[in-house]
């Protein structure tokens, strides 16, 4: 059921979300996002990905595919609620541009 274009492209079946490979957290935190929210990872070309480093199983699979992996540090993904592709998209601003650190 999948459109003509995709037929042709591999399933890649991740795996399980790496034991550990989170912050522990308080009852009262807000968790924002599932386990799986490493699997939200950024294309940098068709061949190269970042990952976050704490997801060895992730980053094996992919390797295994033949991808150029790039482990990135991302430890508290999930308070914040976004993956590698979410807080990377592109941002329109009207106005100039402003440096916020001076």
């Amino acid at each position: 059921m999948l459109p003509e274009p995709l037929q042709s492209w591999k399933f890649i079946v991740p795996p399980q979300p790496d034991t550990g490979a989170f912050p522990a957290y308080g009852d009262a935190d807000l968790v924002l996002t599932s386990p799986y929210i490493d699997l939200n990872v950024l294309s940098v070309d068709p061949a190269t990905v970042l990952v976050n480093a704490d997801c060895t199983g992730l980053i094996k699979t992919l390797e295994a595919e033949h991808f150029t992996v790039v482990p990135v540090r991302h430890r508290h993904r999930r308070l914040f609620g976004g993956g590698f592709h979410c807080f990377t998209l592109d941002t329109r601003r009207d106005g100039t541009c402003e440096d916020y650190l001076t």
